[in-house]
Order: structure tokens, then sequence, then C-alpha cells
């Protein structure tokens, strides 16, 4: 009597092994995604050294502050400046990551005149804007200086609100009768006006930070 050949198995399992493995994979790939889009309104955009997120403290205070001078630059368009910062990701008072804007929303920046100065005080320019988070997440918004509405002014000590294009701050101080137009950054801090949080950077950091003075010009 002949016996019945027994059947294999193998095809099946490994059949059911692969339809296992594509399906973690997807699982995975979602989960990445939700994941990132959670942290990040544009996270293919922001490299992983730019995220201080795993920081606290004094490690957290020294990146922001390299990051911030690092990426900093100055711009000229028409009868405008325009002064960039760096950005970056840390974490919310509920330990979540979020973008530094979303948690320090107000910018401050001091500027020195060069080759001014009255009673020897050099002529000063703090500006208080709005923190706003550029296209490249890895710098914020340009804070804008509108030169021809200032320069239109009565040179003088004075404090304007300015809204061209975006509401901005504007405090003068030692100023004689002649409005400066080269201007060094001095001091930079950004804040959070509700609850008084704050990473500031002196003049001897920025100093350190900067491979040139972070200079901004009002003569074209």
């Amino acid at each position: 009597m002949k016996r019945r050949p027994e059947r294999s198995f193998l095809p099946v399992a490994f059949i059911l092994f692969i339809a296992c493995a594509v399906a973690f994979q997807h699982l995975s790939l979602m989960h990445w995604k939700e994941s990132s889009a959670t942290l990040f309104r544009r996270p293919a955009s922001i490299p992983k050294v730019f995220d201080f997120s795993e920081l606290q403290g004094t490690a957290l205070e020294d990146a922001a502050r390299k990051h911030l001078i690092s990426d900093a630059k100055s711009i000229r368009e028409k009868d405008r400046a325009g002064f960039y910062l760096g950005h970056f990701v840390t974490r919310n008072l509920d330990g979540k990551s979020a973008l530094a804007c979303d948690i320090y929303n107000r910018v401050s920046m001091t500027f020195l005149a060069e080759g001014m100065a009255m009673s020897g005080d050099r002529p000063s320019l703090t500006i208080d804007a709005s923190c706003e988070v550029g296209d490249n997440v890895n710098q914020m918004e340009p804070i804008w200086i509108p030169i021809a509405e200032i320069m239109a002014q009565k040179p003088g000590n004075m404090e304007l609100q300015l809204n061209s294009p975006k509401p901005i701050t504007l405090k003068f101080q030692n100023i004689e009768s002649t409005w400066p137009t080269y201007w060094i950054l001095s001091e930079l801090k950004i804040y959070n006006r509700t609850d008084g949080r704050s990473i500031s950077v002196d003049n001897t950091t920025i100093y350190k930070l900067s491979s040139a003075p972070l200079s901004m010009t009002w003569v074209k």
C-alpha cells in the first residue's frame, strides 16, 4: 500500500513571514511620519543638529546662543534693513518638542552706532519684535527695520512704534543731530513676554561666536 506524500508547509510559512514583515515596515513608517509631524511643522527641513529638545539648563542655553548668532546675518532691501537670526527646536513646559518661537515669542536686539558718541556714550538702538519662524525653520523671519520711516523723523532720543511691514518697537538713546548709519549688534535676547523665560547673548559672547561684527548699514 502506497503512502500519501506529506504536504510541505514551508511555502505558506514563508509567504506569511514576508506579509508580516511588509506590514510591520508599513506600520513603522506611518508611526514615524505621525511622530515627526507632531514634533515639527516641517520635519524634512530641520537638521538634527538644530534639534535641542534633549538639552536643558546651561547646555540648552549654550547651544541656542551659538545657533542664534552663527546663523545671523543682515540684508538690505530698498528702504529697509532686515536681520536674520538662527532658529531651533526645544521643549515646552510639558516636556514636548516645540519650535523656539513658540516658546520665546519675542526678540530684543540692541545695536551700538560705530564711529559716533555723545558725551562718551555711543548711540544705541534697541529693537523689540515678535519671534516668527521663517520658510526655512533653521532661521527666524527677518526683523525688518524701516529705515526710510526712521530717517524721516527728526534725530533724537525717542521710542517709535511702527507697523511696516509688521509691528516693531525701536528705542533710540544718545542720539544727537544726525542719525547714525552704521550699527553693530551688541546684545540679543529671545524671551517670553508672559512667563519671563529668556535666553540672552551679551556683547562678549557675540564677539566670540561670530567671525565678523554683526552689523547693518543704513546707507545704500
